[in-house]
């Protein structure tokens, strides 16, 4: 199964750090939060904004909670990718822009939860 991210036909950007290892020294983590990001952004909407930064075929999870009325998100959106140094590069790239319609610039960090599994399960709603 080809990830989320991966436009078929596309193969994946070549790692910012060609080791494939995060430009920080000992990071692991692969999960982030983006904060403050527009209501009317959609799980769709939010994967094209990350393929056109060039991390397309990066993730393999976007988890984006909703509160059940139509294209409406909480402000906030997880995003699972494969490697630690893509994660790292997502943060420095989407860090204080300006996501959808909101008015305030989009926080971007480390989830406090990591993995895919974990998001899964949140996507689920038994976590």
């Amino acid at each position: 199964q080809r990830p989320r991210g991966h436009p078929q036909g596309r193969p994946a950007p070549a790692a910012p750090n060609p080791s494939g290892s995060s430009p920080i020294p000992g990071e692991w983590r692969t999960t982030v939060i983006l904060k403050q990001i527009g209501h009317e952004l959609t799980p769709d909407s939010l994967q094209t904004l990350i393929n056109e930064m060039g991390l397309a075929g990066t993730y393999d999870v976007v988890c984006m909670p909703c509160d059940g009325k139509p294209a409406r998100n909480l402000g906030y959106a997880f995003v699972n990718f494969v490697l630690p140094t893509y994660a790292t590069t997502c943060i420095t790239m989407f860090e204080g822009r300006t996501l959808g319609r909101s008015s305030r610039p989009c926080r971007v960090e480390y989830a406090r939860h990591q993995g895919e599994q974990f998001l899964r399960r949140h996507q689920r709603g038994s976590v």
